[in-house]
């Protein structure tokens, strides 16, 4: 009997308790009145560094090399000592030139006291063919001295030019003679690359080339997101070949070498006049049938819930990452849209309440709730 009672008992349902479904409020959404920003468009375009001057290294003497003091790829001041020659050979020059200096200077000094002493005494006994002779001796001693002169000066120089060294703030590079390797007038030695002073070259198109002037700043940004300075050296005037695209120099100052040549960065640089634009939060744009809309509020909205409307749009450029879009037609200043909070999903025909947001990004011309 018990056994039947508790079978019993066992085919009586359970009471299921039935949860209770609290009404959520509908997601909020704030209502923003466009207004026009004016704005300068701003380019980022990705290039190389390259030296703004490069040198071949070579000697306008030859000889024997006897010094070499740099390394290939070293960091040399300007005037740093690169190569030099032995001096000997060119020291000797100078020497031999100063000795026929200082010979054609008492030739010319004899010729000339000659010559008072023909001309004292053509009065009475030097004959005009004594003169002529006198005067064409001393002639030919100051040409003898300029000679002279000629060849000090040109031995002065070929031991000047008997040493080698860096014309700027650079690097040396190739450099293949060793000490004790003999070089010839005008061989090619090695390079050398300025390395304070580096270039930026872009190709741009016409609509940007009309924008730029000589001298505006720009910035380039180095792989480490360093920005450093820039200025446009150079715009052509003419495009390159037949890409129908103009090159442009910028040049950015290297003091600490904190810039390699040949490193990749990116360069941003501004162009024409400012412009009108209309930006609003990517929420606000969705994409639907592979056409964009933005959310909008109904028209003759009444209280703070509605159902939300939307129009469709073109956009323009934007930043994904600070969070917003252009618009480029279907809105214009003085429209309104609706801004989501940054959580929530938002489309057409779904109920909304306007009040305060936590949106990514708002336009300047916004006033905080």
């Amino acid at each position: 009997l018990g056994l039947a009672v508790k079978g019993v008992i066992s085919l009586v349902p359970e009471k299921v308790q039935v949860p209770v479904v609290t009404p959520q409020d509908p997601p909020r959404v704030r209502v923003l009145r466009l207004e026009e920003e004016r704005f300068v468009q701003v380019e980022e375009r990705y290039a190389r560094l390259l030296p703004c001057q490069e040198w071949t290294l070579s000697l306008e003497v030859g000889g024997r090399v006897i010094e070499r003091p740099v390394m290939n790829g070293e960091d040399c001041p300007p005037k740093r000592l690169l190569l030099a020659l032995d001096p000997v050979p060119f020291q000797a020059q100078v020497k031999a030139a100063e000795a026929r200096l200082t010979n054609a200077g008492a030739g010319l000094r004899l010729a000339k006291t000659e010559l008072e002493r023909v001309k004292a005494l053509s009065q009475s006994t030097a004959t005009q063919r004594d003169l002529d002779a006198a005067l064409a001796q001393r002639d030919q001693s100051q040409a003898l001295l300029a000679e002279a002169e000629a060849s000090l000066s040109e031995a002065r120089f070929r031991l000047e030019r008997s040493s080698l060294s860096a014309p700027a703030q650079g690097v040396v590079s190739q450099l293949a003679v060793e000490v004790g390797t003999v070089v010839a007038p005008g061989q090619a030695l090695g390079r050398f690359a300025r390395r304070d002073l580096l270039l930026a070259k872009l190709l741009v198109s016409a609509e940007v080339r009309r924008g730029l002037v000589v001298g505006q700043s720009a910035s380039l940004v180095d792989g480490m997101e360093r920005v450093h300075p820039a200025t446009l050296a150079r715009a052509a005037p003419v495009p390159a070949g037949v890409t129908g695209q103009f090159e442009v120099e910028f040049e950015v100052k290297n003091p600490t070498q904190a810039l390699l040549p040949g490193e990749p960065v990116r360069v941003r640089f501004s162009h024409g006049k400012a412009a009108a634009r209309l930006r609003v939060p990517r929420g606000t744009v969705y994409e639907e049938y592979g056409l964009w809309r933005a959310l909008v509020p109904p028209t003759g909205r009444q209280g703070e819930t509605f159902s939300a409307a939307s129009a469709p749009v073109v956009l323009g450029p934007g930043d994904p990452l600070a969070g917003w879009v252009t618009i480029h037609s279907g809105l214009r200043a003085g429209s309104e849209v609706l801004i989501p909070d940054r959580v929530v999903v938002v489309r057409e025909g779904q109920v909304v309440k306007s009040g305060s947001v936590q949106a990514g990004w708002l336009p300047p011309y916004s006033k905080a709730e």
